[in-house]
């Protein structure tokens, strides 16, 4: 019942409580050459539980199972009979388990397990913001992670707040933006901090309170996408915030920005497409209506890839777009992703893109258009 002991022979049992499992039975366990314990766990599934820190890890998609049996062979593969599910393998050799839950660790433990934001400032600090509330990581010297604790910024302003992401500005400021708290610029060396919330009929006002992103110009200026007033940029203590002065620009839900190499402001918004704002002020404008159209008008957000071309998620897929010939190049199911609704991206050293979505992780390799995803049978939650 969520217990094991341990003793050598000639001495007294000494008992390992693990608080995580709760009453949960353990069927059956194996010990790994790095004297690591594989535990079958009633509810749980298969549990990796290291006895010298007390590290408790889950193996992916093996939760709500019932393992009956384990064996671990000559050649470090771990064998798991299950009842109903069939017979599965793991190779010891290459599993790099790395899945933290909100009940990792006996204390220290994130209060929320739905992660929005990971990001590690100038000083070597983890930070992580969930659905409720922001938390520093506790790292050993070796950067391994061994629990979290809430940010003091949490218990003094950002409570159980939803934060949607955090970046660090040139100063080494910290922008904590969240959806329905406004927006924190915190400076670790000072210790000192800025909050900004709506306040309506005010001059140089955060616009909303719920922000989506954030992105630095090449000058410093941060523009921030709202979902309820467009797109903003923050001018400094004196000035505040103030949107840009050009039109069309959206007014309502705005999802990413992104300045490219040329100085051109490229924003997406769920519902009215694509807003390139240039530099001398003139404003141009895609959706799936417009003269030259896009394949989507719900648009998450905008990257540009290191060879220089744009790419675009949205609620059908990702696709390349080239602006002065209008051509785009649509990615989706059809193609060999694993889902259609993406919403983030990234280049990895190979300048392969790596996709974020609503069914789980695809790369694609630009180049040939071959792909590759991830789901919970490869460790994704």
């Amino acid at each position: 019942k969520g217990a094991l002991w341990h003793w050598s022979l000639g001495t007294e049992v000494v008992p390992y409580s693990i608080n995580q499992l709760g009453d949960a039975g353990i069927r059956h366990m194996v010990l790994d050459p790095q004297q690591r314990l594989w535990l079958a766990v009633d509810k749980f599934g298969l549990v990796r539980f290291t006895p010298q820190t007390r590290e408790l890890l889950w193996q992916p998609n093996s939760d709500g199972k019932t393992i009956q049996t384990l064996h671990l062979d000559d050649s470090n593969q771990l064998w798991i009979a299950t009842k109903g599910a069939g017979l599965g393998k793991l190779d010891l050799n290459q599993e790099a388990m790395g899945k933290l839950l909100p009940n990792s660790f006996e204390s220290h433990n994130l209060g929320n397990g739905d992660v929005r934001a990971i990001f590690r400032d100038h000083l070597g600090q983890l930070w992580v913001g969930t659905a409720s509330g922001l938390y520093q990581a506790l790292e050993s010297d070796s950067g391994k992670i061994q629990g979290f604790k809430p940010s003091p910024l949490a218990s003094q302003l950002l409570d159980k707040a939803f934060i949607g992401f955090i970046k660090e500005d040139s100063q080494g400021r910290l922008w904590i933006g969240t959806r329905g708290e406004g927006l924190l610029i915190f400076n670790a060396e000072r210790d000192s901090y800025l909050h900004y919330r709506h306040q309506a009929n005010e001059p140089g006002s955060l616009p909303a309170n719920t922000l989506y992103s954030l992105t630095f110009d090449q000058s410093g200026i941060a523009w921030i996408a709202t979902k309820e007033a467009g797109v903003s940029r923050y001018l400094g203590i004196e000035k505040g915030f103030a949107a840009p002065d050009a039109t069309p620009l959206p007014k309502t839900e705005t999802t990413s920005i992104l300045e490219d190499d040329g100085g051109n402001i490229w924003i997406t918004s769920y519902g009215e497409g694509l807003f390139r704002l240039k530099p001398d002020g003139s404003v141009s404008h895609w959706s799936t209506d417009t003269e030259i159209p896009l394949p989507s008008k719900h648009l998450f957000s905008i990257y540009q890839h290191p060879d220089g071309q744009l790419w675009i998620a949205s609620s059908d897929g990702v696709f390349s777009f080239t602006p002065h010939s209008g051509q785009y190049q649509m990615f989706d199911r059809q193609h060999g992703l694993i889902g259609d609704v993406a919403y983030l991206m990234q280049h990895d050293a190979d300048n392969k893109l790596w996709i974020g979505s609503a069914s789980g992780l695809s790369w694609l390799d630009p180049a040939t258009g071959t792909s590759r995803n991830f789901a919970y049978e490869d460790g994704l939650q």
